[in-house]
């Protein structure tokens, strides 16, 4: 069985890269040395769906939960969660802070929610697609938010907006306003990635139409339209973001070059 979720994260040391992945059919996580190949840890009894997994600090990574809503907040060095928490509704995607202060959820109505990780306070539930939300991402510093969605929409945020909006002196029921709303593609948005070059840069969202979008962030322009032979349910961008790298439904990972 394929491992479905998949992060980059410190490994328990704090000195070297390792990658989380998750096998929801086998209700595992497991942590691997990239190099070797070999398996550093097992987490039991945990289903996180495609895209829900994150890491919250050298410490802690967090795991949403497929078919039921929870959260459940692990400790690298132990392989039982430290912490399990029920959420609203089942989500679908999660993405934290850089520096381990907020975590945002996406969820099953369309609706993303958004906590503080050391309180565990509810902080900001608002709309944000018509159908399920599918996919998050985050600049590197933090300030804009992107989300994909089974209504074939991608909605920008940000994030500090979403933070007003959750101040006890803002109004009642407020809720952020998108910076942007990118309606282009034809079926439902699988995933969405970020360059880290902010403030310039690159915005890419995956979907079942089989093609990769690219926009410029900072202006919402749409640079590149990239077909696949088959629906995309992954992409990233290279460091540089001269390449991406997309995964399909037919287990193939395609390279285009920008």
């Amino acid at each position: 069985t394929r491992s479905r979720a998949l992060v980059g994260a410190r490994a328990m040391d704090g000195t070297a890269t390792a990658l989380l992945t998750s096998c929801p059919a086998k209700r595992e996580l497991h942590v691997w040395d990239p190099l070797s190949g070999l398996v550093l840890r097992t987490y039991k009894d945990c289903a996180a769906p495609p895209r829900g997994l994150a890491v919250v600090d050298a410490g802690h990574f967090v795991a949403a939960q497929v078919g039921r809503p929870q959260l459940h907040i692990y400790s690298w060095a132990r392989e039982q969660p430290t912490f399990r928490c029920q959420t609203p509704e089942e989500l679908r995607a999660l993405v934290c802070t850089s520096d381990g202060t907020y975590c945002i959820g996406a969820g099953c109505s369309g609706r993303l929610y958004l906590w503080a990780i050391r309180s565990g306070s509810l902080l900001l539930a608002w709309d944000a697609h018509f159908k399920s939300s599918t996919a998050l991402a985050l600049t590197a510093d933090d300030s804009v938010l992107i989300s994909g969605g089974a209504d074939a929409l991608v909605t920008v945020w940000s994030l500090a907006d979403a933070l007003a909006c959750a101040d006890p002196s803002s109004a009642r029921g407020a809720s952020p306003t998108p910076l942007w709303t990118w309606s282009s593609h034809a079926l439902a948005v699988t995933d969405v990635a970020v360059g880290r070059t902010c403030p310039g840069s690159l915005a890419l969202s995956a979907s079942l139409d089989g093609t990769v979008h690219v926009r410029e962030l900072a202006r919402g322009e749409l640079l590149h339209v990239l077909r696949a032979p088959a629906p995309v349910h992954s992409v990233c961008l290279s460091p540089c973001e001269h390449s991406v790298f997309a995964g399909t439904a037919a287990g193939l990972v395609h390279e285009a070059t920008l």
